[in-house]
């Protein structure tokens, strides 16, 4: 049986690098642990920020630039929407998936926000966050390929004049000479997710029992199905708050299939 698993894993893998790297593809294989968004590394930019062409918005994104460049001195490049979106506007292209990537606004006024935000990984429109509010969100790894997206969202122009004067913050506090790394962001108010996870581990009387870490293991070493994805998101979850070990982490992620 054992076998014949090996030559299905290995004749799938085969169909798979015959179709390319597209980002569809690699979503479909398990994604390692990418907990932050790296926005600026060794002196260079690894990032975009892609923000409207006209308006309040598009001021916002220049502003977002200047912040950067300030606390960095590396300058992110700006695009507009056409510029990362395929024909229809409707999905990202592949190279935009292979960068990390800063929307600016929200759907109404920034048009490549189309795939994350119905996909539920980015929400900002006219009435989310509303009038006068912001919100600044990281998503870590949503295709798989180990780059993530970040949202400085806004309904209106006054509340992304708060989120400007949020995202200084954040910047002042993590960033430094050539360097800016953001870790997972959910501002303002809460992250129902993840408060759900965390409330569920604290009530569990064996947080690190060996099932659950098998679990994880034959998860990691195995490529499709909802049961995988799922386990492989918790494990996920569970690593960014910190509630398993190095070496546990570790003994998942170097896992075969047994």
């Amino acid at each position: 049986m054992r076998r014949i698993f090996i030559l299905a894993s290995i004749a799938m893998l085969s169909i798979l690098s015959g179709l390319g790297s597209n980002a569809d593809v690699l979503c479909m294989l398990p994604r390692s642990i990418y907990p932050k968004v790296v926005l600026v590394h060794n002196g260079e930019s690894s990032a975009l920020i892609v923000a409207p062409q006209k308006g309040p918005f598009a001021e916002a994104g220049r502003e977002i630039q200047g912040i950067i460049h300030e606390a960095t001195g590396v300058s992110v490049p700006i695009r507009p929407p056409k510029n990362v979106t395929d024909e229809r506007g409707l999905s990202l292209t592949p190279e935009a998936k292979r960068a990390n990537l800063i929307f600016i606004g929200n759907l109404s006024v920034n048009s490549a926000l189309f795939e994350p935000y119905v996909r539920r990984m980015l929400v900002a429109d006219e009435d989310d966050p509303g009038p006068g509010r912001f919100k600044i969100v990281t998503h870590p790894n949503p295709w798989g390929t180990g780059v993530g997206l970040v949202l400085i969202g806004a309904s209106d122009a006054e509340g992304m004049r708060k989120a400007l004067r949020e995202f200084g913050r954040i910047v002042e506090e993590r960033a430094k000479p050539g360097e800016l790394v953001l870790e997972r962001i959910v501002l303002p108010g809460p992250d129902p997710l993840r408060d759900a996870v965390q409330s569920y581990w604290k009530r569990m009387a064996r947080p690190r029992n060996e099932d659950m870490i098998r679990g994880f293991k034959r998860a990691k070493s195995m490529h499709l199905g909802y049961y995988i994805a799922r386990k492989l998101f918790e494990f996920t979850l569970i690593t960014d708050l910190g509630y398993l070990t190095e070496e546990e982490v570790n003994d998942v992620e170097n896992s075969v299939f047994r």
